[in-house]
């Protein structure tokens, strides 16, 4: 078994403190904040050697699907706050409201409109 070589840094210099940083939270199996003896050994024999081509493929196929996956939280997001600026703009404009009402459900929309409006005289 090939020997673990660990170099020290100084721990002053702000690039040194932001590797320590991502290299502990890559160890960081569970997002626990703390660091257990396995993780630390399981992570550090995963750093041994180079990267497969295996590995890098996994890492691409993880990065796909996060990036997937918080493609759709933007886009929930900004819809959920498309739909709360129109019920924000209805509630301080009435008036809007129902013609909004008329736009989104059609033909549904426009009899609520016309049961909503006084008749004329």
């Amino acid at each position: 078994v090939a020997p673990l070589h660990l170099t020290l840094v100084d721990p002053t210099q702000p690039s040194n403190l932001l590797k320590a940083s991502i290299i502990f939270t890559i160890l960081d199996a569970d997002n626990s904040n703390e660091l257990r003896i396995d993780e630390f050994v399981n992570g550090t024999m995963k750093l041994k050697g180079t990267a497969s081509k295996l590995d890098v493929m996994a890492m691409m196929f993880d990065n796909t699907r996060q990036s997937q996956k918080f493609d759709n939280l933007v886009e929930f997001v900004a819809r959920g706050f498309a739909e709360l600026r129109e019920d924000v703009v209805a509630s301080r404009h009435p008036e809007h409201a129902m013609a909004s009402i008329s736009v989104h459900s059609n033909g549904v929309g426009q009899a609520l409109k016309s049961f909503a409006e006084p008749e004329p005289p």
